[in-house]
């Protein structure tokens, strides 16, 4: 069996090709980001990539984990860009915060949370009880454990 793996981000695109158990080739290109790149700048992407692999091995399946990708039309169109290189991969393409599910699920049902550090940059002179509400305000959003002081992230 042979899969390619590709975690894409705004500023790279890796491209991992595994045959068997063992890593046979690797790339990194441009970033990608659907809802930022043209179609034409993510096929060159990923014609750079085919261009750049000098093997002949058969891809059977296509992973890709990318920035913007959450939305099922950012899904489809990476699977319709995918497609034109690869037409007879199994393609499957998911945010790349699934990469770390499926990282960490180790292929069973599993509860993966994911803590994100946010900073925020305040351009005014506010006192730290009004980033501290503003904080709370962000978490209550998007229901998660508020901090209790300014201090807390």
């Amino acid at each position: 069996m042979t899969f390619l793996l590709i975690d894409a981000g705004a500023t790279k695109t890796d491209f991992t090709l595994v045959v068997g158990s063992k890593i046979s080739f690797r790339y990194s290109g441009a970033g990608i980001n659907p809802n930022y790149c043209s179609d034409i700048d993510m096929m060159r992407v990923f014609s750079d990539f085919v261009g750049s692999y000098k093997g002949d091995d058969v891809v059977d399946d296509v992973f890709y984990y990318g920035a913007g990708c959450a939305s099922v039309r950012n899904a489809s169109k990476m699977e319709d860009l995918i497609s034109k290189f690869f037409p007879c991969a199994n393609i499957k393409v998911y945010s790349d915060l699934v990469a770390v599910c499926h990282a960490l699920s180790m292929g069973t049902a599993s509860v993966v949370s994911i803590w994100v550090r946010v900073r925020l940059l305040v351009c005014s002179m506010e006192s730290k009880s009004s980033i501290a509400r503003l904080r709370w305000a962000i978490c209550s959003v998007m229901k998660v454990a508020a901090p209790i002081s300014a201090n807390a992230f």
